[in-house]
């Protein structure tokens, strides 16, 4: 990232010497409040310095820096939804996000190798989709950064596939990364249609659309309660990312 021009900073929010540099102090790692909290700090010192927090990234599952547990407005089997959307929120607007916020997440077992996996999965995702038969360079690992900042050379695409009936709020979520005209509602479509139009789903995919526990299929919903239309099966979709 630093060829782009953007610093990167890598903290530990219960480690004091990552931290001092920033006049910051530690947190309870267990505590998902108190790192939002150290978040909004380490932001206002970044601005106190004329700089800005473009992105952030959580390395690590649960059990290295916790989910907010939100509540559920969905009448479903979840009694709560697990999100790191609160860590980017807007202090006091939490449907507002400063910044962009992904994580890396390990396994169960907490074994490195499922995360090291996890990185070399992503590295050769954006060198395929940058440089397809050109081949890598050194630095094409830097692509996911480039593409968030923009200075990328591969133009973005994008593909939505929503719920009918929640195309309103989808397409609030989809502006941010695509056209409304390319983001598809089931139904009308199908999953033989989505499938027949995305050979390959483009650089960024974004889906809102009914699971099941257990069931890998995806389903979609229009106005009426009954006829639920089968969408897709997810592993289909994936299979083509």
């Amino acid at each position: 990232a630093r060829s782009t021009g953007h610093e990167v900073m890598k903290i530990y929010v219960d480690d004091t010497s990552s931290l001092e540099e920033s006049g910051l102090g530690t947190v309870d790692a267990s505590d998902a409040r108190e790192i939002e909290q150290l978040i909004r700090r380490l932001d206002a010192s970044l601005a106190n310095q004329h700089k800005k927090l473009k992105s952030l990234l959580i390395v690590g599952g649960d059990s290295v820096i916790p989910f907010h547990r939100l509540g559920n407005p969905a009448d479903d089997d979840d009694a709560e939804l697990l999100s790191d959307w609160p860590y980017a929120a807007e202090d006091g607007a939490p449907l507002i996000a400063k910044f962009c916020v992904g994580r890396l997440p390990d396994s169960n077992g907490g074994e490195l190798e499922v995360l090291l996996k996890l990185v070399e999965t992503a590295i050769h995702h954006h060198q395929e989709a940058a440089f397809g038969d050109r081949g890598a360079t050194s630095t094409t690992w830097l692509n996911p950064i480039r593409r968030l900042f923009g200075s990328g050379q591969t133009k973005l695409t994008s593909v939505g596939y929503s719920a009918d009936i929640w195309a309103e709020a989808s397409l609030a979520v989809f502006e941010a990364i695509g056209d409304a005209e390319d983001l598809r509602m089931s139904p009308p479509l199908t999953d033989y249609d989505f499938l027949s139009t995305y050979e390959r789903i483009p650089t960024l995919g974004y889906f809102n659309l009914h699971g099941f526990r257990g069931s890998p299929y995806w389903y979609g919903h229009g106005e009426s309660d009954h006829g639920t239309p089968f969408a897709s099966c997810g592993s289909d979709a994936a299979s083509r990312v």
